[in-house]
Order: structure tokens, then C-alpha cells, then sequence
């Protein structure tokens, strides 16, 4: 059994399987895993480079429905993002080899006799002598270079045992409707994209496949801007975890009018939201989804405060309604590089890690909090101690971390800086340990998980 690393894709997945990782001198009460860690079989392709079937160890994912047998996508080399030249760098071996093949002119052959009409805008000429006519045409012809491949692969997986089928995908940036035709005859559970250089997705050709994706629950979108382009494709009503990382402006709602949306994702029970509008996320939810906030069972923020967020005021009465959590996780200390001159002038939008005691659905069993190191949080910590002694506060509580450092998942993946002294810390942790403290002693009928 072996571990690699590839493409970019690749280890976005690879972060995306583990569990966050901290690094500060405050241990969490408890960490868990839901099960042992299990074997994946990964099989990642590229326009630049063959299938290459790996193995590796994964953790569990409660907001990924399945992920034994991984289909990793890399669009990077065909997207239009990097350069003129169809994104293909004209400095790199492999792409150099793939333009001057005669497959590759035979495809872009083929391209020309289908469209005879496709002006030639451009003439390009790369640094290596290769001319083509039309730089959009080489771009098409890598396309369906590739999707030839996955064409192929999409075959041989149909003939193997059910439970040795690919279950997940992984693909971007960017697809488009040549990827998503090629993908069909797939059956996944969950499944992954990562929008280009304009921040949009779009998978509404995975709606029209002849084989619908039936069985697929759980989504990851990457890098979305503004929200969704049109209409929720209607895989969307499958959808019981929704993964949001670095999206901007994901509020449940079409062209700012929430009556427009239409394949709400009604079976979603599990939200996770990382960075930019992380908070607005769940206020969207609860506002325009119907049901959501009596539905949801395990919710996962850490929000940096952008532009777009909600205020805080609005994010803690979001928070409020969703009456069936059961498992929260809340990293929403602000960054080291906080600056309010770019973010929404709320009144309190800079302490978006206090005033939450209370807050906290009384269905909480399994409570990861990360915060600040600010006075202001500090001082709230004194209503934790007040709540943790008595019985009506989270009484279905279970398992309990509480750590400082909410900064460090919050910090956009710049270099920290600015971190706390030794002394801040330890009186953070003074008032911390004062609330296990209080867990011991009143939940001794039906304790709280605490590892010191």
C-alpha cells in the first residue's frame, strides 16, 4: 500500500479527507474519529498525464458519503486560466510532446472538418515552432482528448463489481459539459468541484446524462463566487452534505430573489462552510431553505469575515433556530490580519466569537469551539463558566473541546502572525479549565468526554 501526492486536485483531496490540524498549546478535551481509517483507491488522470491507480489511508468524513474508489479529474492543464495557448505551457515536456503528436493533429483535424466555419482568430505560433490555427480549437481538441480517456475508464468501471466502482469524483477547475458527458455511466456518491479563474461551476449537464446520478449525496464546491450562475441543477434535492470552501455569496437564493430558487437542497442535513462568507452560509439556509433549520444535524463553520457575511447579530439567531445539531463545530476567531476597513460595518462584526453561550441549540452533543484570543472573548468566557455549572446548559452534551485558535483556521492560508504570548494563553486556559472543571462536577450522572 502506498500514499502519493500529485496534482493539485489530488492534494486538495488529501486536506480534504483529514481532519483539521491545530497548532496551538491549548489541547482539545476530546478527539474522537467516528471509525478507523480505511484504504481508498484513488485513480487520477490529466490531459498531461496517464491513469495512475494509488492507495491511500483516509480518515472519515461525515460530510463525504463515500470515497473507497476516487475518480481525480485534473482540468488544470486544459483550462484557459494559465496561458494563451489553451492553458499548455509551452516549457512543459509532456505538453510539448502532446502538441506535436500526430494524435494531437489528428484531433485538431478532425475539430476543423466539424466546424469549417470557426473564424480563426488567432494565429499562434508557439516558442517551439508548433503553429496552430486557432488557439480555441486546440483547446476543444485537448478536451476531447481527454474525455476520450475518461470515456474509456467510465467503460471498464461499469464492468466491475458494484462495490468496486468508482463511488467518488474529484474534478477541476472548471468543467465543463465535455467533462460531464464523459463521466456518464459513473454512479457516484459524492462528488467534488472546483470552479476557474471566474469563480463559477457549472454542472447542469449532469442533470441530462443518460445514466442519472441517482445515488449521489454528499457535494464540495471550491472556490465559487457569487453565489450560483442560474438555476440549482436538480441533483441538488439529492444533496445531504454540502461542503462550501472558499465560496463568496452562497445564499440559497437566484438573482438576490429567493421565491426564483428553485432544487433547494431539502434533504441537506449537514452543512460545512470554510472561509469567506461562512456565516452568511448558514443564515442563507435557514432563511430561504425550507425546513433547514429544523432538519440539520451537524454543522461545521469557520468563517474569516468577508464582505459578504451576515453580522454577527444575524448569525447567532441563524444558529439559534436549528433546534436538531447534535454535532458543531465553530472556529470563528478573527484572523491575525483582521482589518474592519474591509469587512461589513456591523456593530459588533468583530467579535463574532462571543455571546454564543446561550446561543448553542439545546440538541448540542458534541461541541468543538475555536476562538479568539481577544479581550473581548476573554471576558465572555466568564458566562461559559456561569453556563457550565449549571444543568440546563447543552444538556444532551457529550464530548467538549475548546481551544484558541480560532486565528490559525481562519487565516485566508497566510503565515500566521501575531500570535498570542505565553501569558495570554495561560489565562485563556485558566478560565478553561474552570469550565471542564464544572463538567466533571455536575455531569457526574452523565458525564462529559474530557481528555486533559
Amino acid at each position: 500500500m502506498t500514499t502519493t501526492t500529485g496534482f493539485k486536485a489530488f492534494c486538495s483531496l488529501r486536506q480534504h479527507l483529514r481532519p483539521v490540524r491545530v497548532r496551538n498549546s491549548c489541547r482539545p478535551m476530546h478527539w474522537k474519529p467516528n471509525s478507523t481509517q480505511s484504504v481508498s483507491k484513488v485513480i487520477q488522470t490529466s490531459l498531461l498525464t496517464k491513469p495512475e491507480f494509488t492507495t491511500k489511508l483516509k480518515e472519515p468524513d461525515p460530510f463525504v458519503s463515500s470515497n473507497r474508489h476516487i475518480l481525480v479529474v485534473d482540468l488544470d492543464a486544459n483550462s484557459t486560466d494559465h496561458h494563451a495557448f489553451s492553458g499548455l505551457d509551452p516549457h512543459h515536456d509532456e505538453a510539448l510532446e502532446l502538441v506535436k503528436s500526430e494524435a494531437f493533429r489528428a484531433e485538431l483535424e478532425t475539430l476543423r472538418e466539424e466546424q469549417p466555419d470557426l473564424d480563426p482568430t488567432t494565429r499562434y505560433v508557439d516558442n517551439c515552432g508548433v503553429e496552430v490555427d486557432d488557439a480555441y480549437l486546440v483547446y476543444e481538441a485537448t478536451n476531447e482528448m481527454l474525455a476520450r480517456r475518461l470515456r474509456r475508464l467510465v467503460a471498464a468501471d461499469r464492468d466491475l463489481p458494484k462495490d468496486a466502482q468508482i463511488d467518488a469524483v474529484v474534478i477541476g477547475p472548471d468543467p465543463g459539459p465535455t467533462m460531464w458527458r464523459a463521466l456518464d455511466g459513473l454512479s457516484p456518491k459524492h462528488l467534488e468541484i472546483s470552479a476557474g479563474w471566474d469563480e463559477s461551476i457549472d454542472a447542469d449537464t449532469i442533470d441530462t446524462l443518460a445514466r442519472p446520478w441517482d445515488n449521489l449525496e454528499s457535494l464540495t464546491l471550491r472556490d465559487n463566487g457569487d453565489g450560483w450562475m442560474g438555476q440549482y441543477p436538480e441533483f441538488f434535492t439529492r444533496i445531504k452534505s454540502l461542503t462550501l470552501e472558499y465560496c463568496a455569496g452562497f445564499d440559497f437564493i437566484i438573482d438576490h430573489v429567493p421565491a426564483d430558487a428553485k432544487n433547494m437542497p431539502l434533504q441537506m442535513i449537514n452543512l460545512k462552510a470554510v472561509g469567506n462568507d461562512a456565516m452568511g452560509a448558514l443564515c442563507g439556509a435557514v432563511e430561504h431553505v425550507p425546513g433547514f433549520s429544523g432538519r440539520l444535524q451537524r454543522l461545521y463553520l469557520t468563517s474569516n469575515r468577508s464582505n459578504y457575511d451576515c453580522s454577527t447579530g444575524d448569525f447567532r439567531e441563524s444558529l439559534k433556530q436549528c433546534t436538531a445539531i447534535s454535532d458543531l463545530f465553530l472556529a470563528l476567531g478573527n484572523p491575525p490580519n483582521y482589518n474592519p476597513e474591509f469587512t461589513l460595518k456591523k456593530s459588533d462584526n468583530k467579535n463574532n466569537d462571543t455571546k454564543l453561550t446561550w446561543v448553542f441549540p439545546q440538541s448540542v452533543e458534541s461541541l468543538s469551539f475555536h476562538c479568539s484570543t481577544s479581550d473581548a472573548m476573554l471576558a465572555d468566557l466568564d458566562v461559559w463558566i456561569d453556563a457550565s455549572s449549571r444543568n440546563d446548559w447543552l444538556p444532551k452534551l457529550k464530548n467538549i473541546t475548546i481551544r484558541t485558535d480560532g486565528p490559525e483556521h481562519n487565516a485566508l492560508r497566510e503565515v500566521q502572525e501575531g500570535k498570542p504570548s505565553a501569558e495570554r494563553r495561560k489565562l485563556f486556559q485558566h478560565k478553561i479549565d474552570k469550565i471542564y472543571a464544572n463538567l466533571r462536577a455536575i455531569r457526574w450522572s452523565s458525564p462529559v468526554t474530557i481528555s486533559p
